[in-house]
């Protein structure tokens, strides 16, 4: 089997959506998004588990250090404008400090955030 040699600016990640991935669906001021309205249906009822099973709201330094881990330089992920601006007019300060945050820890990691 051969070697393969990546050019040095090659990406090596990951993607993921901040819809499914977030959680913490209603805390600091973030809205109701499509998905939380299907969690809140009989049907669903299995995938509305709190804490979320996938909770990067909370954890997004751990999973980061992670991705870190495995050798990733760059993550791609989505801004839920249910958290940014939850009224649709008014901007979220709690949710551009998630954000801000996130992207300081990427930083942080040498992790170049697509999006």
């Amino acid at each position: 089997m051969g070697q393969y040699n990546f050019k040095k600016n090659f990406l090596w990640g990951s993607a993921f959506s901040g819809l499914q991935t977030e959680g913490a669906s209603l805390e600091d001021g973030k809205s109701a998004s499509n998905w939380d309205h299907w969690f809140k249906l009989e049907k669903y009822r299995f995938f509305n588990q709190q804490p979320c099973l996938n909770d990067f709201y909370h954890r997004y330094q751990e999973e980061i250090k992670i991705a870190r881990e495995l050798n990733f330089n760059s993550l791609q992920t989505s801004i839920q404008w249910t958290r940014l601006i939850p009224d649709g007019k008014t901007v979220n300060p709690k949710g551009i400090e998630f954000y801000n945050n996130v992207i300081n820890e990427m930083l942080k990691n040498n992790i170049r955030l697509l999006a």
